[in-house]
């Protein structure tokens, strides 16, 4: 099952490079969320995977709203050009996954998935740096949607 789902989120990372249409790329997101929360729900705790769905399930149905109004009457339009450069590179990802085991199996194989070995894998000597980067990338992310959103002149399209 594993195999079958890192598979797919492979071939959803491909397909994701193609796609020029917002509404699309948001679908594959949202199919890249669901392999992403099976195969936490085979390695951890389902509750889990389960909440972690629902809020990314949640910011991702807002921002379909979002583009959707920002681009109402834009055509979707699926690049047909790089169907073959996808196709390809899929493949070629497909077969030298099914030749040898990927280096992800046998990670998540090897690995302890308890609560407090989690904990402390997060905040451990190696990955305090890591942790660190994220926090502070999340903060200027904040600062800058806060700097480019003013309140007072509402939102990018005027609803008519």
């Amino acid at each position: 099952m594993i195999m079958v789902t890192s598979m797919v989120s492979l071939l959803m990372f491909c397909l994701i490079i193609g796609l020029e249409s917002p509404q699309f790329l948001i679908m594959c997101l949202l199919i890249q969320t669901i392999v992403v929360v099976i195969l936490m729900g085979l390695a951890s705790k389902l509750w889990y995977a389960y909440v972690l769905f629902l809020v990314f399930f949640g910011g991702m149905l807002i921002l379909f709203v979002y583009v959707s109004s920002l681009a109402s009457s834009m055509k979707l339009d699926y690049n047909s050009g790089s169907n073959f450069f996808i196709l390809i590179f899929s493949s070629m990802i497909v077969m030298l996954s099914l030749i040898s085991k990927p280096v992800f199996i046998l990670i998540v194989e090897d690995m302890n998935f308890s609560e407090s070995n989690m904990v402390s894998i997060l905040l451990s000597d190696l990955s305090w740096l890591l942790y660190l980067y994220v926090v502070s990338y999340l903060l200027v992310a904040l600062y800058n949607v806060c700097w480019m959103v003013k309140v007072f002149e509402g939102p990018l399209r005027v609803f008519v």
